[in-house]
């Protein structure tokens, strides 16, 4: 069931911590994309500022991820935004991050 990923996926890193492994960013990205997917952009958000609070980058794979999960949610403000603060920080995206935004 695609809906039943997101929760997966954060229970599996949820896991992890429990097991005294702390989640590098492929799992952190791999939780938001199954978040994304099925619907729960706000937990995606959350994996979000929690990858980053643990001192983790996302790729530009999460980024693009982050920006699709906004824009079929209809969170345009929040997409631009996101668009926004990575051309100010440096980081490059490609065409397609345009695009979703």
């Amino acid at each position: 069931d695609r809906g039943a990923q997101g929760p997966r996926a954060v229970a599996l890193l949820g896991e992890m911590r429990r097991f005294g492994i702390e989640p590098e960013a492929v799992s952190y990205s791999g939780a938001v994309s199954a978040c994304a997917k099925c619907g729960q952009v706000h937990v995606a958000i959350q994996l979000m500022n929690d990858m980053k609070a643990s001192g983790l980058v996302p790729s530009l794979v999460t980024y693009g991820t982050m920006l699709a999960a906004y824009q079929t949610s209809g969170m345009w403000q929040e997409a631009l935004q996101l668009v926004y603060d990575l051309e100010h920080s440096g980081v490059g995206l490609d065409p397609s991050a345009y695009r979703a935004a």
